[in-house]
């Protein structure tokens, strides 16, 4: 009897990564800022455990949000997001 270590009916989950750059500055005060938020908070809860995600805020500086990771946790990670205030200028160097 062959020995066959190839899985039968083998479902395939394609991973994929998205970073996502927000723009935290003065200017994004109020609607801007928060329309932002809510759809980068809607991409993640369309990605899988399997993906991975990373968020950058910037205002006068960058920094991150959430550093490159899987996303083991939609709701700390949108959580995360939720937290952004605007601040600071834009620098786009």
């Amino acid at each position: 009897m062959p020995v066959d270590f190839q899985v039968k009916n083998a479902k395939v989950i394609p991973s994929g990564a998205l970073s996502i750059v927000i723009d935290s500055s003065g200017s994004m005060t109020g609607p801007k800022l928060e329309m932002s938020k809510a759809a980068a908070i809607a991409a993640i809860q369309v990605m899988n455990k399997n993906d991975y995600i990373s968020v950058v805020a910037f205002d006068s500086v960058a920094h991150w949000i959430v550093p490159t990771q899987k996303i083991d946790s939609p709701l700390r990670i949108s959580r995360a997001i939720s937290r952004l205030g605007p601040g600071g200028g834009t620098n786009m160097n």
